[in-house]
């Protein structure tokens, strides 16, 4: 039975499989409290979901597979961990930009804008597959949340 909580917390995010997305996103920003009685406690940010039952269950499934021991988990809210690109220093404040004066029209002119022939087209949309977009980190959030499931739905006779 590993006694540590650091060095089982390191074993965890090494088990972590790629199907385990949402879990790799979440658990950097947390830190492991203590190991005692076979449970690891985890301190994690208040916007975190992890405290839902697939989670636990997942967490013990890799904890057993890295450690080969039966360890339980337990959460606590706690302030915000920082992340790495968090503690540098901030990029300096934009500098600023003079912005045109309008031109005034001449006396004996129209004071309508002239329009463009041409209008400034539209930012293409970011068009995902079905595989990214079923393993999209925010899409499987509110599944979670919402205890949804995707499905597939065709025109009849198709």
């Amino acid at each position: 039975m590993p006694t540590d909580a650091q060095a089982t917390w390191e074993l965890l995010l090494a088990a972590l499989t790629p199907a385990d997305l949402m879990l790799r996103s979440t658990l950097p920003r947390c830190t492991p409290v203590s190991l005692f009685r076979g449970t690891l406690r985890i301190r994690h940010p208040e916007n975190d979901l992890l405290d839902t039952p697939r989670n636990v269950a997942t967490l013990k499934a890799r904890l057993l597979s890295a450690t080969g021991f039966a360890v339980d988990v337990a959460f606590e809210v706690g302030p915000h961990m920082a992340h790495q690109d968090e503690l540098l220093p901030p990029p300096p404040p934009p500098k600023p930009v003079a912005e045109p004066k309008p031109a005034t029209p001449a006396v004996g002119t129209d004071p309508k804008p002239a329009k463009s022939g041409t209008p400034s087209p539209a930012p293409a949309p970011i068009l995902l597959s079905k595989d990214e977009f079923i393993n999209d980190p925010a899409i499987r959030a509110a599944l979670e949340i919402f205890k949804g499931q995707i499905v597939e739905v065709r025109p009849p006779g198709a």
